[in-house]
This record gives C-alpha cells, structure tokens and sequence, in this order.
C-alpha cells in the first residue's frame, strides 16, 4: 500500500521545506506534532518512533510555497491552502505482535470525519475530514508503514480543492485524479 507522490507533490513539499528551513532560520517557525499524537500512534501501531521532521506553513508560507510550485495547471491551484503542517517519524523498532489500527478516536479528534481507512499488510492510511458551516476546511491525513509514519494536516479552501480534483476525474479518469493532486500509486 506504499503511496507515491508525484512531481506536483514532491515539489510542493521541496517548496515547503526549502520555505521550513528559511523560516525556521529565521526563528519564524517550527511545528511539532501533539505529543499525545506521537504516543498513540505508539501505543496502537506497537511502534518507536523517533522524530525526523517537523514544520508548519502558514497562510503568507503557504501562499509564498504555492507560487514556487505553480505551473499554471487549472486543476491544480494549491493557493487553496491556507495552512500546512507536517510531522515525519523514523519508526525505530516494533513491539511484540501486531499493532492494532490507529482510529479518529484513539487520536482523541472530536467532531473529524473518516473519509478514508485503510489498513492492509501491517500499514495504514487514513484520512479525515472536519466540516465547518457546511464546507470542508480542514482534513488530516495519517500514514503508519514500516519505516516511516507521515502526520500531516491541511486546512484552505479544500472544497475547490476537492471539486478541482472530481472535475479532473471527470476528464480524464482516476488518472486524471491522482494527477491533480500531484498523487500516483506505485
């Protein structure tokens, strides 16, 4: 179930990191994800994890990011974004048997919606949305693999965003979805 990212993807978050690092230089930012994140995906993947990464883009970031990254694809407008926040973890070691499956509750998250949970060879994606006034303005997304668990949070206008993506698959088939939001499948 690894995930690829394609080039729209890895751009945006070459962007964002070279924009992390500049920030963080700086002394404008830096972004760990909730302690209490980190210990539940411990507790119920049964794994150590030790942190790589962290930071956090906000609206003026998250727009200068944007502009790095756009090629002027109608379907791909990631000025949408208002916010970013990323936590990458090394996993260390693992526990004695299987981990159980990391759930919105166990995360503690009230009033998140799943969208999407899946969980197949020891590995899991699962992806939540929170709805405010009838739009979708935040969504967060987990990935627990083998050696790695990416945390990640993004809030905008995801509802175009989104719409953007449908539209694409429209055209041009789950091909044209994954493209639009810079996503591929190994």
């Amino acid at each position: 179930m690894h995930i690829r990212h394609g080039r729209r993807l890895a751009a945006l978050l070459r962007a964002a990191g070279a924009a992390a690092l500049v920030l963080t230089v700086s002394g404008c930012f830096g972004w760990h994800a909730p302690r209490s994140i980190e210990t539940t995906i411990e507790r119920q993947a049964g794994v150590e994890l030790r942190r790589d990464l962290g930071f956090e883009l906000g609206p003026v970031s998250t727009r200068l990011a944007a502009s790095f990254v756009d090629d002027g694809d109608a379907d791909v407008d990631l000025r949408d974004l208002s916010r970013i926040r990323i936590a990458t973890f090394e996993v260390t070691g693992r526990r004695d048997g299987p981990g159980r499956r990391v759930s919105p509750k166990d995360l503690g998250l009230e009033g998140w919606q799943s969208i999407v949970e899946v969980r197949k060879d020891g590995e899991q994606l699962l992806v939540l949305a929170k709805p405010q006034n009838g739009e979708l303005r935040e969504m967060m997304f987990l990935s627990i693999e083998s050696d790695e668990v990416v945390y990640a949070r993004i809030a905008g206008h995801l509802d175009r965003l989104v719409g953007k993506t449908l539209a694409a698959v429209d055209r041009d088939g789950a091909r044209g979805g994954r493209a639009a939001i810079g996503v591929t499948s190994r």
